[in-house]
């Protein structure tokens, strides 16, 4: 598929396609001169844009799609499955603390939203 209906298709600006394109997030061919995609890449940019809705940074997701390169050949790279432990505890922490302050948020707009029914049904038995 083209760029146009790859953002078609996910939503993501054809600038970011191409940016994410630079920054080596995904992949595409040329045929006669326009670059091709295939559908990974609607899986790609959807696994993308939840990241980025999450606060990850492009190095960040760069980090989570190079995990492949832990494994050379027959051989695994142990300080990278260090650096991405360590990495991904930090991602892990965040969400954490994000989760704790969305269950905040909530819990307040329950209580406004308690109170405002509430209001409403006094309105509707005085009237």
């Amino acid at each position: 598929m083209k760029i146009s209906e790859l953002s078609h298709r996910t939503g993501v600006s054809a600038d970011t396609i191409r940016y994410y394109v630079k920054q080596a997030l995904l992949t595409h061919s040329r045929q006669n001169g326009y670059w091709e995609f295939d559908d990974e890449a609607v899986m790609l940019l959807t696994h993308i844009r939840l990241l980025r809705s999450l606060n990850f940074s492009i190095k960040d997701i760069q980090h989570v799609f190079a995990t492949s390169d832990i494994i050379e050949g027959d051989r695994i790279n142990h300080e990278l499955v260090s650096t991405y432990i360590s990495f991904f505890h930090g991602k892990l922490d965040e969400l954490e603390k994000q989760r704790l302050s969305l269950d905040q948020a909530e819990l307040h707009l329950r209580k406004i939203l308690g109170k405002l029914d509430y209001l409403q049904q006094l309105e509707t038995f005085q009237g």
